[in-house]
């Protein structure tokens, strides 16, 4: 709870805060189980999805560690703005590199916005595996909706990846 000038007054209303936790405990969406559908068909031999908690206020709403082929990844879902909710899924290895990445949509409006004729998705999506940081791909000429959108996803998952991996809270 924060005060008009942003001073952090929880204490001083435990009510207030506990219930606005119960609100958003009861109201609030899942996202694990689009996560865990979208991991599972990714990765046909996905195994031990573990729901991992997100400590930081950021486009990251589910994450979970799993394991695929012998090996430790983290997957990922961001729902940031980019002109309607769009959901971008990342799936990171155990050192941060992305390993894969999907989106319910990565262009909307597309009978305005025609720069899905331009962008080969299959290609585009490829060029992200490996990366550990934000790169230059994130943007796409004549989709900033988008782009901004990918690219605040990209930034989120890597920050929620660093801090559940560091168990920084």
């Amino acid at each position: 709870v924060y005060d008009a000038e942003g001073n952090d007054v929880t204490e001083a209303h435990t009510a207030l805060a506990d219930e606005a936790k119960a609100h958003a405990a009861a109201n609030q969406k899942s996202y694990l189980d689009d996560l865990s559908t979208k991991i599972t068909r990714l990765f046909e031999d996905a195994s031990e999805i573990t729901a991992i908690e997100t400590p930081l206020f950021n486009t990251v709403v589910s994450a979970v560690s799993f394991k695929s082929g012998g090996a430790d990844y983290y997957g990922f879902c961001s729902r940031s703005v980019g002109y309607s909710q769009m959901d971008v899924y990342f799936i990171l290895d155990a050192n941060g590199a992305i390993a894969k990445i999907d989106a319910k949509a990565f262009f909307f409006d597309e009978e305005y916005f025609h720069v899905d004729d331009t962008v080969n998705l299959p290609d585009y999506k490829n060029g992200f595996v490996g990366q550990t940081e934000v790169g230059d791909n994130a943007m796409i000429a004549g989709a900033t909706m988008t782009s901004n959108a990918v690219k605040q996803a990209t930034a989120d998952a890597f920050e929620t990846f660093k801090t559940v991996k560091g168990g920084a809270q």
